[in-house]
């Protein structure tokens, strides 16, 4: 179950606000915790629109050669090995979100 990463747009804001306001400096990283996963997010904004969502679960491993023998043949595909390989491995760092809105 690939976690997904994702901050609504007030939440980005008021991080935003509070960033410039302390006139902090450096990285953030910024979304909501827990995480869903991609297929309740994908649920979710289909039952909002009055969709119903259908999953077709792939192997990463098949995923990987289906995408690399796709770039090796120069076939156009929209995903990349590396991105399969990137959500794979879950956030490459904690969110700082709730410190940023709850912090002092």
């Amino acid at each position: 179950v690939q976690p997904t990463a994702v901050i609504g747009i007030n939440e980005f804001l008021a991080a935003m606000s509070k960033i410039i306001e302390r006139d902090l400096r450096g990285a953030y990283t910024l979304y909501r915790t827990p995480m869903p996963s991609y297929r309740e997010l994908v649920s979710e904004i289909k039952r909002g629109a009055g969709q119903r969502a259908r999953f077709v679960n792939v192997p990463t491993g098949l995923a990987l050669a289906v995408t690399r023998g796709l770039e090796r043949a120069g076939i156009p595909f929209p995903i990349k090995p590396g991105q399969i390989r990137a959500l794979s491995g879950g956030p490459a760092s904690k969110s700082n979100l709730e410190e940023l809105l709850n912090g002092s």
